[in-house]
């Protein structure tokens, strides 16, 4: 009778790694290009400040103010990124 592998190595071929968050919710890569993104961000941002200043108009600046900066960092290395939806 021939010497059987170790058990734990079926279970190590199989097993799928990377980040979490993107496993734990099922997240699928988008083909997002960089216009279709920009013209997505313009309408979410559009939405946002909406619904902020419903909630509080004070907190309508400091958030545009932020999130077009972070945005202008997406943009800049876009071809650097993966996005997920």
């Amino acid at each position: 009778m021939p010497l059987l592998k170790d058990p734990r190595a079926k279970v190590l071929n199989t097993l799928i790694t990377g980040v979490d968050i993107v496993m734990n919710h099922h997240l699928q890569k988008t083909s997002f290009k960089k216009e279709a993104y920009k013209e997505y961000i313009k309408d979410y941002m559009k939405s946002a400040k909406g619904k902020l200043g419903e909630q509080g108009p004070e907190r309508v600046k400091p958030f545009m103010t932020g999130a077009a900066e972070q945005i202008k960092h997406i943009l800049a290395n876009f071809k650097n990124s993966v996005l997920y939806r």
